[in-house]
């Protein structure tokens, strides 16, 4: 790969974002280190060669002997040396990559280096399984990914109409021709609740509902995969009223408190689990300052104070909070909680581990993608208020009994 543009159509556009020298070099690293596994076949000939040679040695000469004995440890121990030789290499390269990147390059690739971040990028794109995506919502994904810059993102006025020059000179919000100009010029890129629109609002903006239907989806999934292995499993489970127990300070006390799931057996026998799922935005400026992992401890932190103690106390239960990053990685508490999911699943299906747990984590990290997807590119609406000053009482009530009788008469005919 050279210096140019990434994931190019036919013919270029201004969309295209140009890569450096030090994103190939980025993007040549394994997936599993936040890189795509595009790496120079000119520069990895040699090495490839060697380590081929290397490990199997054993192999022909044995074939040359005719020699039917399996490997020895001398043998094994010479291939996982080998292994270990060439991650160590791979840790040094991704140290000097991190080194060349700005601060918002290098703290985008630890997030797509957590564990299972990346696992939509290593599975086969089967579109039965829905592991398939768009060209655009492709490019948007490794954006997305790498923090790159999207510049075709929607350029709206506060008003809701396209924004450009002509636009400007006409528009009625705002005072005088300059004052309006000046202001309109720096809402170039604006999100209909009137914040500056970008990949980091997009992901936290509430308007259009698709921050909830993350969070409804992302909470399906999870109900869907612990039905694999529960029989009793509740979704939006509404906790059981108080009766004078003492909880701690912060505590959820509202009569109406529920949480997201709850299943009987998941970590002991006949014994209730609640969960509650949480997607955080680790970009975001307030977390600038702040680790990956110290994000999510916050948010942990958070949902144990308000229901785990109700949950003990009141339910007799476990509660587990499961907070996740738009990006694909997840807390320490997540992660334990799919840990233990993939082995009552292996136990109870027959399957290795691994393979579940793989499994798992391409189902978690494809739906966290297409949810990101979803809030970068849904359509946001500004919401309408109902005319009453000018409505006309008489022409609505002649015309509503038509519409009536014709969604009736579909209805009778369909």
């Amino acid at each position: 790969m050279s210096n140019g543009t990434f994931l190019r159509n036919d013919d270029v556009n201004e969309n295209d974002y140009p890569v450096t020298t030090d994103d190939c070099r980025l993007l040549a690293l394994p997936v599993r280190m936040g890189g795509l596994g595009l790496a120079k076949p000119t520069q990895l000939s040699s090495i490839e060669y060697e380590a081929s040679v290397t490990v199997t040695k054993a192999l022909v000469t044995r074939i040359v002997t005719q020699d039917h004995l399996p490997p020895d440890a001398a043998d094994t121990r010479s291939a996982k040396l080998h292994e270990a030789k060439k991650i160590e290499l791979l840790k040094e390269t991704q140290e000097l990559v991190k080194n060349s990147l700005t601060s918002r390059s290098m703290r985008a690739v630890g997030l797509a280096s957590e564990k299972g971040a990346s696992s939509w990028l290593t599975v086969i794109p089967m579109k039965d399984l829905g592991y398939n995506l768009s060209k655009r919502e492709f490019r948007d994904a490794i954006k997305i990914r790498y923090g790159w810059e999207i510049s075709d993102l929607p350029k709206t006025c506060v008003c809701g109409d396209f924004f450009d020059v002509d636009h400007a000179m006409i528009c009625r919000r705002g005072g005088f021709v300059i004052q309006r100009h000046n202001e309109l010029r720096d809402l170039e890129k604006t999100c209909v609740c009137g914040d500056f629109f970008d990949v980091d609002h997009a992901m936290i903006c509430r308007r259009g509902g698709f921050v909830i239907q993350r969070h409804k989806k992302l909470r399906d999934l999870e109900a869907d995969l612990l039905r694999i292995v529960s029989s009793d499993v509740e979704v939006e489970s509404i906790l059981q009223q108080m009766t004078g127990e003492s909880l701690n300070r912060g505590a959820n006390r509202t009569p109406d408190a529920r949480l997201d799931r709850h299943a009987r057996g998941f970590w002991e026998r006949q014994r209730s689990a609640f969960f509650d799922v949480l997607v955080c935005r680790p970009n975001a400026e307030s977390y600038r300052e702040k680790t990956p992992e110290q994000v999510y401890r916050q948010y942990e932190s958070e949902k144990k104070r308000q229901y785990a103690n109700r949950v003990m106390e009141v339910e007799q239960g476990t509660f587990t909070p499961l907070i996740f990053s738009t990006t694909g990685g997840m807390g320490t508490e997540c992660k334990i909680y799919h840990k233990r999911l993939a082995e009552l699943v292996s136990d109870k299906e027959g399957e290795s581990y691994a393979s579940t747990m793989s499994w798992t984590r391409a189902k978690v990290s494809f739906a966290l993608i297409r949810l990101a997807l979803l809030c970068l590119r849904g359509s946001r609406t500004i919401r309408r208020t109902l005319d009453i000053i000018d409505l006309d009482f008489s022409l609505d009530n002649t015309s509503a009994p038509v519409q009536l009788s014709f969604v009736n008469f579909a209805k009778f005919y369909i």
